[in-house]
């Protein structure tokens, strides 16, 4: 399960916090989630705090929206080896 919460602390930008495991049908839930607010205009930046699982589908569509300019902040280790990046 993947809890997706939405801040949008301006007009134009909105943080999605996610909770849980992107896998699954979660990784459609959050494809269209970014894209909602992708069409509304917004900057976009997925903070990663809470999650515990990224499934390879996962990891392939954020590597996807990371080249489209989607901020990923609050990454594990985990995840950010998934990515192919070094944890800051």
């Amino acid at each position: 399960m993947l809890r997706i919460s939405s801040t949008v602390t301006d007009q134009d930008v909105c943080r999605i916090e996610l909770a849980g495991n992107i896998s699954g049908p979660w990784v459609t839930e959050l494809a269209v989630a970014v894209e909602d607010r992708l069409r509304r205009g917004q900057h976009v930046t997925l903070d990663f705090g809470g999650v515990a699982f990224v499934s390879s589908d996962g990891a392939a569509l954020i590597r996807s929206l990371r080249a489209r300019g989607i901020e990923c902040v609050g990454t594990s280790r985990f995840v950010d080896e998934l990515l192919g990046r070094a944890n800051p």
